[in-house]
This record gives structure tokens, C-alpha cells and sequence, in this order.
């Protein structure tokens, strides 16, 4: 069975600040899924769908939505506690995901400080590898999942590369990788990451063939080159499906 792509609104965050503009060019390419990217805080606040975007975005089966990982654009990281202000924007985050048939939420592993907070809405949910900035070591992402069993894991190939851990994480979760956030990326330390396959020509993207048989859906996640066109992500929504044959 061909495996599924999703395409993240995050590809365009140098292209368009709107976001359903985002939405809008991403259901224009040929993909099974949009994934709806709230990178700060305050995104959610003010987050509007148009009707026409909730329409298109119910015929696809494969939405998801990231949980922002910043506060705003100032305050870098965002913890999620089991507090009102948390659980309130849950509930909003919960509005738009019943809204697009949404079939998973996603936030950074070390953001979650009270999996309450979770439980209290019930959405598939999965942990996203980020190590770089957190110290986080494959020995915490195992404990987090045997203490959290009914969660997922979406593999970040970039903040995998970045860590020189792709090849582990896939031997230790491969049962556990529901999603993969697909994109290029020099390593290790922070270098150039979430590039674009198709337009990126180092030889460690040779690394990416860790991923290759999984059997979970692939979300794109890159975007992060100056000067994209709607062209190039058509190319890229090519490139990956080629590649996944």
C-alpha cells in the first residue's frame, strides 16, 4: 500500500503570515492530509478558519495539528502544565481539531509536564524527538513511553539528523513511530535543518533511507529556504512520493 503524505502549514512561515492562506496552498497539492502548524501561542487565540477551508479539509483523512512550541515570538519555549490557562487552550485546540476530523495532535516530548492535561481530551496524541536544546537522552523518551503507553511517537528526521540519532530511534520505536516529520538537515549541532529533499544535495540525506520502510505516514515539514514557490512544493509532494516507492 502507498504510504500517505501530509503537508504542514509550516512549509510556508517565510512565504505567507496568514493562515489560511497556508491552508488553502497546501490543499491545493496532492497530498492525504493537512497539518495544521501552531507554532506560538498565541496562534491558537486568534486562530479562524475560513468555511470553505473546514470543508475542503474534511474530505482529506489525514489532518493533524501541532502544538505551539513558543510562547510568542520573544519567549522561545511554552511547558504545558494541567492548569487553566493550558487546559483553556486545549479546549480551543480541541474545537479545531473536532472541526477538521483531525486524527492527531502532536507537541515536543519535554513539553508535556502533567499528561492530565491530555486526558482530559481525548485525541490520539504523540511525542515529537527534539534533544538539541532540552538534554533529553534516548533512556527519557523510553521512560516516557512506558509511563505513557497509550502515546505515540512522531519522528523528526531533522532533530534526528541534527543528534545523530536517527538510525537508534527508529531500532528503539519503530513500533511506537506513528507519524514522521520528513525533511534534510546537516549534523550534528544546529546547521542548516528542515530543508527541502528535493533541493538539498548534502550526502548525509543518504540518512533518510532509516526511514524509508516505515510504515506510518510521512508529514513534510520543511520549508525553511528563503524564496519558496508554490512550485517547490509541488516538486517537494513529487520528490517524497517517488522516493517512498
Amino acid at each position: 500500500m502507498p504510504r500517505k503524505i501530509i503537508f504542514s502549514t509550516g512549509n510556508y512561515f517565510k512565504v505567507y503570515s496568514d493562515d489560511n492562506r497556508k491552508i488553502d496552498s497546501c490543499l491545493k497539492l496532492d497530498v492525504e492530509g493537512v497539518e495544521i502548524l501552531l507554532a506560538v501561542a498565541s496562534q491558537i487565540k486568534n486562530f479562524r478558519l475560513k468555511k470553505g477551508n473546514i470543508k475542503r479539509l474534511k474530505k482529506l483523512e489525514l489532518n493533524t495539528i501541532h502544538l505551539p512550541f513558543a510562547l510568542s515570538a520573544k519567549k522561545r519555549y511554552i511547558y504545558f502544565y494541567n492548569s487553566r490557562i493550558y487546559r483553556d487552550m486545549m479546549k480551543r485546540v480541541a474545537k479545531i481539531a473536532d472541526m477538521i476530523n483531525a486524527v492527531n495532535i502532536n507537541l515536543h516530548a519535554h513539553q508535556l509536564k502533567n499528561p492530565k492535561l491530555l486526558a482530559d481530551f481525548p485525541f490520539h496524541y504523540t511525542f515529537e524527538n527534539i534533544t538539541e536544546s532540552h538534554g533529553w537522552g534516548m533512556n527519557d523518551y523510553k521512560m516516557l513511553f512506558k509511563k505513557n503507553p497509550e502515546f505515540g511517537m512522531l519522528l523528526d528526521t531533522s532533530h534526528a539528523i541534527r543528534t545523530c540519532q536517527l538510525k537508534e530511534m527508529v531500532k528503539n520505536f519503530r513500533k511506537k513511530i506513528n507519524f514522521i516529520h520528513f525533511s534534510c538537515a546537516t549534523g550534528p549541532g544546529h546547521g542548516n535543518d528542515h530543508y527541502m529533499a528535493h533541493r538539498y544535495n548534502e550526502p548525509n540525506k543518504k540518512l533518510l533511507d532509516a526511514v524509508k520502510n516505515l510504515k506510518c505516514p510521512v508529514i513534510i515539514e520543511a520549508g525553511a529556504e528563503e524564496g519558496l514557490t508554490q512550485k517547490d512544493m509541488e516538486k517537494e509532494v513529487a520528490y517524497v512520493r517517488k522516493w517512498l516507492k
